[in-house]
């Protein structure tokens, strides 16, 4: 069989599509929730700012 027709079939099957979105989601969120610093009180606490402080 044709190497390229061969990866072509197995890049087609549903379960690797599947897998190619849930592997490009959760590197998607790894790299969102490293760009937070960890340090941030408004990202903790976002609504701090909104409290009446009389």
């Amino acid at each position: 069989m044709d190497p390229k027709k061969t990866l072509t079939w197995f890049f087609s099957l549903p379960a690797v599509r599947y897998a190619q979105i849930f592997i490009v989601m959760a590197v998607d969120l790894l790299t969102l929730s490293n760009l937070y610093p960890k340090h941030s009180s408004y990202i903790a606490r976002p609504f701090l700012l909104w409290e009446d402080n009389q």
